[in-house]
């Protein structure tokens, strides 16, 4: 579980060589203007559902790609993240 009390939002100055971007918002990715190596992984907003399942489910779809992608970069196989959508 992400625990995210007291988090609040922030701009990035800056972001160090060799980080990894990834925008999850469709809204965020179009008003950042988005670097070329930047990856964007379109994923419906939990908000308008506006439950803990919706939530929830965004979760495990970015938790999915994300063992994917060290999977693949270990070698290892990999299978589709399941469809949750929130829509």
């Amino acid at each position: 579980m992400v625990k995210l009390a007291g988090a609040v939002p922030r701009t990035i100055d800056r972001i160090p060589s060799g980080t990894q971007v990834v925008t999850v918002c469709d809204r965020a990715h179009e008003e950042l203007q988005p670097d070329t190596t930047w990856w964007h992984w379109s994923i419906p907003d939990p908000v308008p559902v506006g439950t803990a399942a919706a939530f929830d489910a965004v979760v495990e779809a970015v938790d999915a790609r994300i063992a994917n992608i060290t999977a693949t970069l270990a070698g290892t196989p990999t299978r589709p993240a399941p469809d949750r959508s929130t829509s």
